[in-house]
């Protein structure tokens, strides 16, 4: 009998012949089983490879951007992951600068991302694969998390999976189609990042939004939104990650609990939205302070300000994030008993990279407007005196709205809702305060840590209620979530606290797991139901399409828009209290702060003169929708009756519109 050595084995070769025909046995009959019998249709294998090679391609992004972070920034003694999201926070920071750079002198489109996506892999390869490597920090970390925070990651994975889903199907938040995913469209189809009046929102910061238009024109439009929901991951896993390091296993993954117990902002991780982009360089901030803080070593300090310069280059709120560290090196100042000159220095060390980082978007707006600030402040380009003060919102609310901000926003505070329109984890209120429970008697780390965190919650939240003081838009919980992760880390350590009492007959341990299990729990039952409801699930499976599912969840507005796409080439509508134009670009002009008609009466006069003005502006159609008009109308006091009935006589001067049900009318503005 022959004989195979394998391994130092003796095989008999008819053994192994018998091996090889049974394997080529069994694939045989399965390939012709199911080549008659087939589990998914063509078309449902082609969604679910273009599903995975958005999240690879999204993936790949924050690779590169972990790899531009790692040649920057070395290696310090800290947790890993939290390694990895500082390197990656700083990584994608710059590479959307450099985005914005590039295309303002060359433009921007899917080759030149591309182009840009080569580059960054030819010159970095070596410190992207070591980045991604590093992701196998993960694994010590799960092990050391004992059974209740494997049970809160099980949870905390079962929403991101249900976000995941979302955020692969087409996009269908209202901001998103307002301007955080309309802007990259609109760059990308017009190849140019020049200024655009129609969309004031132009001028805000767009780390966020050059990032997503990077992602676009490498995969298309749900790139970004998952582009976004690997962010949230990223700042997740660095804030377990440092928490875990500094307060157990089991407070790493309370702290992420404390975020994802809230239904906003899991909801926001689907979005298209920009604020995990704010919680990623909140975690940023407070990780690179600590490694100044307990190491020494002032490069920390140095990217703390970059990357709350990011911050603030994601929203202008971001300041808060900027303000509350200056607050952080004032204290360390104090605590350490530095000398004044030393003290400049590193205030100097913390400004001057956070300024300079922002700058870009500050001379954008400049050259193209006038005003840094843009739309801000004072007028400038599109936005004259009267847009300026019908955007400006009163502030809202009342005396308890400003002694009992914290606790207003978390019991008061609904996703959706006038004021703070957000719903938030009642784990931040609830467990943070212990946070101080035996504050002398932890480890240096954990003290500073924790008094890291407490600067940038307490001047954050003065922050917060001095600037919903000037406007309704700055008492929006959203506005502030890069303070958010300060909060988290002072719950993890809360919980640490609670956890080491022991009384006779009580585990306060267990009443305080079950507690947070329950919130999480709750939200995963929403988020869930969410998910069945919405349809994203049924896309994903080619059950329903993509156009089902949006007329499913944009109403009558998808039809609307729809229609407009189809109008003759030249057309031009201009959109009426509708300020979503991402699905009729590049052929409508968003009404953006509802206030297109009030403006007309205001600066042109009657319905005749308006419509000419309109006419000479180059508008072929107006879409208007009725459902916004009524709510103008029954919610704005700035509007009088003058204004409707003149507005009812320049629609009797048009012909008869399309309508689509009962929510929206296009006209022809054609004599």
């Amino acid at each position: 009998m022959g004989f195979l050595v394998f391994h130092n084995m003796k095989i008999p070769r008819s053994l192994l012949a018998i091996t090889m025909l049974s394997v080529a046995w069994l694939l045989l009959v399965i390939s012709l089983y199911y080549a008659g019998h087939k589990p998914f249709s063509l078309a449902t294998i082609l969604r679910f490879a273009i599903a995975a090679w958005q999240i690879i391609v999204s993936f790949m992004v924050l690779a590169l951007g972990g790899g531009l972070g790692k040649r920057l920034i070395r290696s310090y003694e800290i947790n890993p992951l939290a390694m990895l999201m500082l390197q990656s926070a700083t990584g994608l920071g710059l590479v959307s600068i450099g985005i914005f750079i590039i295309s303002s002198l060359i433009g921007i489109n899917r080759y030149v991302c591309w182009i840009i996506a080569l580059m960054l892999a030819l010159f970095l390869w070596r410190e992207t694969l070591a980045w991604v490597s590093g992701w196998r920090a993960l694994i010590p970390v799960w092990a050391a998390s004992g059974r209740f925070g494997k049970a809160l990651g099980f949870g905390i994975l079962s929403l991101l999976l249900c976000a995941l889903v979302i955020s692969l199907a087409p996009p269908a938040r209202f901001d998103a189609l307002v301007y955080h995913l309309t802007l990259p469209k609109i760059y990308l189809s017009s190849g140019d990042v020049g200024y655009i009046p129609e969309i004031m929102f132009w001028g805000m910061p767009q780390i966020g939004e050059m990032l997503f238009a990077w992602s676009m024109g490498l995969a298309g439009n749900e790139t970004a939104t998952v582009l976004g929901w690997w962010v949230g991951v990223l700042a997740l896993c660095g804030l377990i990650g440092y928490t875990a390091d500094r307060f157990g296993g089991s407070a790493g993954w309370v702290a992420a609990t404390a975020l994802m117990g809230g239904y906003t902002m899991t909801k926001l991780l689907s979005s298209g939205y920009v604020e995990w982009f704010s919680i990623l360089f909140g975690v940023g901030v407070i990780i690179a302070f600590d490694v100044w803080w307990n190491l020494g070593d002032r490069a920390g300090l140095v990217w703390a300000g970059v990357i709350s310069g990011f911050a603030m280059g994601t929203k202008y709120t971001g300041g808060v994030l900027f303000i509350a560290g200056v607050g952080v090196v004032l204290v360390y100042s104090h605590y350490t008993k530095v000398g004044f000159r030393k003290l400049l220095i590193n205030l100097a060390a913390f400004m001057i990279p956070a300024i300079l980082v922002l700058s870009p978007w500050l001379v954008k707006n400049l050259l193209a407007t006038g005003n840094p600030l843009y739309p801000l402040l004072f007028p400038a380009g599109s936005m004259d005196r009267f847009r300026l003060e019908t955007y400006q919102l009163p502030p809202w609310g009342d005396w308890k709205d400003i002694m009992l901000l914290p606790i207003r926003a978390t019991i008061g505070g609904f996703e959706g809702a006038p004021g703070y329109s957000a719903s938030i984890s009642p784990l931040l209120l609830a467990l943070a305060p212990f946070s101080l429970l035996g504050y002398k008697n932890r480890t240096d780390k954990q003290r500073i840590a924790i008094l890291i965190s407490v600067i940038l919650g307490i001047i954050g939240m003065l922050v917060w209620l001095l600037a919903s003081r000037f406007s309704g838009f700055l008492i929006q919980t959203r506005m502030y979530f890069g303070i958010f992760p300060a909060y988290a880390v002072l719950v993890g350590a809360g919980y640490q606290a609670l956890a080491e009492i022991r009384l006779p007959g009580l585990r306060l341990r267990r009443v305080v797991a079950v507690l947070v299990s329950v919130v999480l729990g709750f939200n995963i039952l929403q988020v869930a139901t969410e998910l069945v409801n919405g349809g994203a699930l049924a896309v994903l499976f080619n059950v329903e399409t993509p156009e089902d599912y949006l007329n499913d969840n944009l109403g009558w507005y998808y039809p609307a828009a729809k229609a407009i796409r189809d109008l003759p080439v030249g057309s031009r509508v201009l959109l009426l209290w509708e300020p979503r134009s991402f699905y009729c670009q590049p052929k409508c002009v968003p009404d953006e702060v509802l206030d297109k008609w009030r403006h007309a009466r205001q600066m042109v006069g009657e319905p005749g003169e308006v419509l000419e003005s309109w006419r000479d502006d180059g508008y072929t159609h107006l879409l208007y929708n009725r459902f916004g008009a009524n709510f103008i109308r029954s919610d704005d006091a700035r509007y009088n009756n003058a204004d409707w009935v003149a507005f009812d006589d320049l629609l009797a001067r048009l012909n008869a519109p399309v309508e689509f049900g009962s929510a929206y009318e296009l006209y022809s503005l054609l004599p």
